[in-house]
């Protein structure tokens, strides 16, 4: 049958072969559904079911109780405190009993004391297995009965005086296992006197990483933590995982480069890296960049990168990785020349002044080059596309470049009254595309050494279109006009 008919919700008119025979006439309770008792707030789910399996979860609404210490197939020795979680919302707790049931042998500690706490001793007890059972009586509201609820638990009951501890070693990597002072590198047994507090301290080799405790007699480990601290209330067995620590290796490329966000790889030069202090619940995350050479083209990824498509691949880091590009030489290179001049009315050269091509594609500055004394440079075996070319030149010093004259000659343009040759983009300090009385005050005031910042910056102007597009095998020309901003009559000689 592809139901589950033992959780039916509908009462059934006749015989439980009745509901067999015609589930269709029933409503049976699925699996992911609940069905709440509106009188007392119990639920039953569904969890699973099966041909031969249900899995119920049955939640007992008001008052409950449930141990929550030991827990289920824990070793307990000599005397112990069982810790009860108690649902009582009408505050009408009378009496906890605890019962310790062995065999024929049996014992029974009561508390009737809010945080109901009491000791039970099994001294005299048989090892071996055993029933923690916990009952609460519940006072009834109206004080004219008891209610009560229960929860049981199997544990292990071992009265020797030692208790052993062992520690074993899991994983591909390598470490050790520290209690104290002492460490432990192989699988090792220690005896404790039996309820000892110990705290372990899993320490992984140079290499490795710590994956985590696997404690199936003791699960007091948190898998996440290094460090543990557990009660050896019987043989317990601790195992510490440790797992090769993850490698970023970079094949190194031909055409360009590889390089890393955290910086720990930059191939050409650093080609690998390792991560020994992984968490690999939390792992870090790599990003690689692939960044082509001059007169080169990004063309793919290879390894573990090998079904990205864009020039950046990011991996998680908890496993090594191996990661290789490939790039290739552009064909039909073209060359770029140019001069560069100051802008003023010699129109002198300006050498030494550094010129970059960056690609429109990428934003990368392609190449670069320093213009001769003539003010000339050239860039040859330019790969075909489209750049932006920009020019610096940090040697040049401002000095006495904007004076008194500066000032006059914005003045006297204001006024209309123009015998000077302007230089625009210079005479416009506060670049509002308007040369006025605004922009005479300020080279004014540098002039009198009352100083603007927006004085004495060098502008570059480009002769022509910039961005420049360059076809296979062909050459252009783009000079660039030099000028200091504030010298607007352009009186100042390189």
């Amino acid at each position: 049958m592809p139901e589950s008919l033992l959780v039916v919700t509908k009462p059934a008119p006749g015989s439980s072969r009745d509901i067999v025979a015609k589930p269709s006439l029933y409503a049976t309770l699925q699996e992911g559904q609940t069905l709440s008792d509106p009188d007392t707030g119990n639920t039953i789910s569904v969890v699973s079911a099966s041909f031969n399996t249900l899995v119920v979860d049955v939640k007992v609404a008001g008052r409950s109780a449930a141990i929550t210490s030991p827990y289920h197939g824990e070793t307990v020795s000599g005397t112990f405190a069982p810790v009860v979680s108690i649902v009582d919302p009408d505050q009408e707790v009378d009496t906890i009993n605890y019962t310790v049931t062995s065999g024929t042998r049996s014992i029974t500690a009561s508390s009737s004391v809010y945080p109901y706490s009491a000791t039970i001793n099994t001294i005299g007890f048989p090892d071996g297995p055993a029933r923690l059972s916990v009952t609460a009586t519940y006072k009834t509201p109206d004080l004219s009965g008891k209610t009560t609820a229960s929860s049981y638990i199997l544990i292990s009951v071992k009265n020797a005086a030692t208790s052993r501890l062992t520690l074993g070693f899991g994983g591909t990597g390598n470490g050790s296992i520290s209690t104290g002072q002492t460490s432990y590198s192989q699988y090792t047994n220690l005896n404790f006197s039996t309820g000892s507090q110990i705290i372990i301290k899993a320490v992984p080799a140079w290499g490795s990483t710590f994956m985590g405790w696997v404690s199936p007699s003791s699960p007091q480990c948190d898998p996440h933590d290094q460090t543990c601290s557990l009660t050896v209330r019987g043989d317990t067995y601790v195992t510490a995982s440790f797992a090769l620590s993850p490698t970023l290796t970079v094949t190194p490329p031909t055409g360009g480069s590889i390089s890393s966000n955290d910086a720990r790889i930059f191939c050409g030069s650093l080609c690998s890296a390792s991560y020994p202090n992984v968490n690999f619940y939390f792992p870090p995350t790599i990003t690689l960049t692939a960044i082509p050479d001059a007169n080169h083209d990004f063309v793919k990824w290879n390894g573990d990168c090998a079904l990205i498509q864009s020039n950046t691949c990011t991996l998680k880091m908890t496993s090594k990785h191996s990661v290789s590009a490939s790039f290739g030489l552009r064909t039909g290179a073209s060359s770029l020349s140019g001069t560069i001049t100051y802008a003023g009315l010699s129109h002198a050269a300006i050498p030494k002044a550094t010129v970059n091509l960056v690609s429109s594609a990428s934003s990368h500055a392609v190449l670069s080059v320093t213009a001769d004394s003539t003010g000339t440079y050239t860039f040859n075996n330019v790969p075909a596309g489209t750049y932006t070319v920009g020019v610096s030149s940090p040697s040049l010093s401002t000095a006495n470049m904007v004076d008194m004259t500066d000032a006059v000659a914005v003045l006297k343009d204001t006024i209309r009254d123009t015998p000077f040759s302007l230089i625009p983009e210079a005479c416009d300090i506060n670049q509002d595309a308007f040369t006025d009385l605004n922009d005479a005050i300020s080279i004014l005031r540098y002039a009198i050494g009352n100083v603007n910042p927006n004085i004495g910056a060098w502008v570059f102007v480009p002769q022509g279109a910039n961005p420049i597009t360059l076809a296979a095998g062909g050459s252009k020309t783009l000079n660039f006009m030099g000028y200091i901003r504030g010298d607007c009559s352009g009186d100042w000689r390189p």
